[in-house]
């Protein structure tokens, strides 16, 4: 799991901004809300029929407020990539960092 510090930023502007990033990768909210939720790409049906050759990553968000006024955001991978072996699991890895780095910029 990585941390996000948003300090002066609050939790809406923060929550809204993770969601219209996701939304432009492509990404959807598949689970929960904006401040607690799961974002997916992909067909999970298609990673047990293709495994490390199909796109599919999952990760989760969750947006606290902290007692200064700013946002602090967790995330994290929501699966592990192991159903698409190794490959899978290298791709995952790869898509964690790149969307890691996104965020840290927002």
């Amino acid at each position: 799991m990585v941390e996000f510090n948003k300090q002066g930023r609050g939790w809406q502007e923060v929550s809204e901004t993770i969601y219209s990033m996701f939304l432009q990768e492509q990404y959807a909210l598949e689970e929960g809300s904006k401040i607690d939720g799961i974002y997916g790409i992909g067909s999970a049906a298609g990673r047990f029929l293709a495994g490390g050759f199909t796109k599919r990553n999952k990760f989760s968000i969750k947006i606290f407020t902290t007692p200064d006024g700013g946002t602090l955001v967790h995330f994290d991978k929501a699966m592990s990539g192991m159903g698409g072996g190794i490959i899978g699991i290298a791709k995952m890895n790869k898509e964690f960092d790149r969307v890691r780095a996104i965020l840290q910029n927002l």
